[in-house]
């Protein structure tokens, strides 16, 4: 998440096997509690509620616990702990690799590159990662490649759509896929290290574009074929 003050929710599962009734949340640590759907309502089981927190995101890795009190006579009392990591804004070659207007972009101390074409992680360390996050893209259809070419099956590339995971990439053979979301505010590619040390990990994303391709190439294959019907 950005670094700074921001809100963030923190959903509370039940795992048990019966419901019960949350009857106190409290924040520990520096955060506070702005919106509450837990206490004094019945969780299901399987089913969750969110507790939303106002907090000062600090830079790197932070972690915000919340104490659950409830109702059910084996879980009277536990914790919720929520991790996360505090972005900072990046440089303006970053953003300008990216073709959607009134955005921002965040990378955390492994921050992304370009070579201005494409974009791609900084060389981290074994399990380490790199993070970039484009946010305030308000829930607009946007594009991107993706390409991995790696000796190790353990470099992934993982895609967030408002902090939850929406699909992992693994070694594409140098080849290109095509992500194309909508509906989204924040998007976020978090690339981890290999463990061990690889000799060759390349990752690389272009075209990072709002619209979608697809529906422009159907666009002009119905022009094509209108011109083409009118020439005949």
């Amino acid at each position: 998440m950005p670094s700074g003050n921001v809100e963030t929710s923190i959903p509370v599962s039940n795992e048990t096997s019966e419901s019960f009734q949350v009857t106190s949340v409290t924040a520990l640590g520096n955060a506070s509690i702005t919106a509450n759907a837990c206490e004094n309502t019945t969780t299901g089981i399987n089913e969750q509620c969110k507790v939303t927190l106002a907090l000062n995101a600090l830079s790197g890795e932070n972690q915000e616990t919340l104490s659950i009190q409830t109702t059910h006579p084996q879980a009277q009392s536990f914790t919720v702990t929520a991790n996360y990591e505090g972005l900072t804004l990046t440089a303006n070659e970053l953003e300008d690799q990216i073709d959607i207007e009134d955005i921002r972009v965040f990378s955390n101390q492994d921050a992304w590159q370009t070579d201005g074409e494409l974009l791609f992680p900084t060389t981290v360390n074994s399990k380490q990662k790199s993070v970039l996050m484009v946010s305030d893209i308000d829930a607009r259809q946007f594009h991107f490649d993706v390409s991995i070419d790696s000796d190790s099956p353990d470099s992934i590339l993982n895609i967030y759509l408002d902090g939850e995971l929406r699909d992992s990439v693994k070694d594409t053979d140098n080849a290109y896929r095509r992500f194309e979301f909508s509906g989204a505010d924040t998007v976020a590619l978090e690339y981890i290290a290999p463990n061990g040390n690889v000799a060759q990990t390349s990752v690389k994303v272009r075209d990072f574009a709002a619209g979608s391709f697809a529906w422009f190439l159907l666009a002009l294959a119905s022009f094509a074929l209108v011109t083409r019907n009118r020439s005949e």
